[in-house]
């Protein structure tokens, strides 16, 4: 486990750059605090140091070993001798302590009992006279909110009553823009009717003119061939435009149905 610690590379963030990459011995040269961010190949985000197992102990501090004795064994001797008779001595002399202090106590714990049941029933009154507090706010206030939730429950009908009001006058404006927009698709429809029928006559006309051969210059029949051309591309283009305007209004006419 130790070899695979060594074995890791870190990076750590010093004056807001990244350093590195880190062994773990060099890592202890770099004189890094427990709050630097660190990070290594297996975690997914930058980390502070006293954050990584494998790098807490560069933050431990180790305390020296205790400093041995010095004396001879006949000091140690003569040490446990006078221990003995001063733990005798200071025995005494706290059950002595121990004696009084219990008397103390009891006198103590008898004017504490005295001095928390004047506490208790000045509590109680102090309780009971909130309460009569309370009760009287309380009864004053309920018919002070019967009244108010009365004047909600009027305000929220009068609410309701605008917002069907508002709702259905803005159905109605649809309802007319659709009336409206139906018509133009009408008007459009027929118009287009119509294009189809003039665009089918100077087809046929244009046929007419270049099968005939009588009383009229070369001149004259190439100039008339082509004003004719020009005018089925003319309702060509005119009948593509209607198609469009149809369309677009069809598609408007479906939004504002949803």
């Amino acid at each position: 486990m130790k070899s695979n610690e060594n074995d890791k590379i870190y990076f750590i963030v010093k004056d807001n750059e990244s350093n590195g990459p880190f062994n773990l011995e060099e890592l202890k040269n770099e004189n890094i605090k427990p709050i630097d961010l660190v990070w290594f190949e297996g975690i997914s985000d930058w980390k502070k140091a006293n954050e990584i197992d494998s790098l807490k102990v560069l933050f431990e501090k180790k305390s020296p070993p205790p400093i041995p004795n010095s004396g001879s064994s006949n000091s140690i001797e003569d040490d446990s001798i006078v221990n003995k008779t001063n733990s005798n001595k200071s025995n005494q002399n706290q059950e002595n302590k121990n004696y009084s202090t219990e008397f103390n106590h009891e006198k103590i714990d008898q004017e504490q009992t005295k001095t928390s049941s004047s506490k208790i029933a000045l509590i109680m009154v102090s309780v009971f006279a909130l309460l009569l507090i309370i009760i009287g706010f309380w009864s004053n206030n309920k018919s002070q909110n019967k009244k108010i939730e009365a004047a909600l429950r009027e305000q929220e009908r009068i609410n309701l009553e605008h917002q069907a009001k508002f709702e259905a006058q803005e159905q109605e404006k649809k309802n007319l823009k659709i009336e409206e927009l139906k018509g133009q698709i009408e008007t459009y429809k027929t118009d287009l009717e119509n294009s189809y029928i003039e665009l089918e006559a100077a087809k046929y006309k244009l046929n007419d003119i270049q099968g005939f051969h009588f009383l009229r210059t070369e001149s004259e029949k190439s100039y008339q061939i082509k004003s004719q051309i020009q005018l089925i591309k003319d309702w060509e283009t005119h009948i593509r435009k209607l198609q469009f305007e149809i369309s677009n209004l069809q598609a408007e006419v479906q939004s504002l149905s949803y």
